[in-house]
């Protein structure tokens, strides 16, 4: 496998996420698309045999290949830190691009997936989810307020 070419695209989607205690926390989720472009070596063998006598015929071409991946990393700010869109960006990129901290991946040989639009629509799938679902990204105890009643 020979490369041709590489490509790296960054989305970065900002979002608010509000947890167990109606806190609202300022987020960033970004996705990494990269594309490898390459040839891809391949041979057919064919034998004929004619008047007893065999031969033997070697084809081998090249196949122009693309592989693209969509990592997607998230950042959720404290809500006592100051927000910075920069360090939110640069931390989920980080973790987009570490297979153990990736919220999600995929990978196609298609050259029609995983284009501006599809990635657009991926993300914003994820922030709908994200935000239905904040106990699966962030920790936080629920604070029960108690009433006391006069005696």
């Amino acid at each position: 496998m020979k490369n041709e070419s590489e490509s790296r695209e960054t989305i970065v989607k900002e979002f608010i996420i509000t947890d167990v205690n109606a806190v609202q926390h300022n987020a960033v989720l970004v996705g990494v698309v990269d594309t490898l472009k390459y040839l891809e070596p391949n041979q057919q063998t064919s034998f004929i045999t004619v008047k007893g006598k065999t031969i033997q015929t070697i084809t081998r071409w090249n196949e122009n290949k693309v592989l693209k991946e969509l990592s997607i990393g998230l950042s959720i700010t404290n809500p006592t830190d100051k927000y910075n869109v920069e360090k939110g960006t640069q931390i989920a990129e980080g973790r987009a691009l570490k297979p153990n901290k990736q919220i999600m991946t995929l990978s196609t040989e298609s050259r029609g997936a995983l284009g501006r639009e599809m990635v657009y629509a991926i993300l914003y799938q994820q922030i709908d989810f994200i935000k239905k679902n904040p106990g699966l990204f962030m920790q936080v105890k629920k604070i029960v307020v108690e009433e006391t009643l006069p005696f």
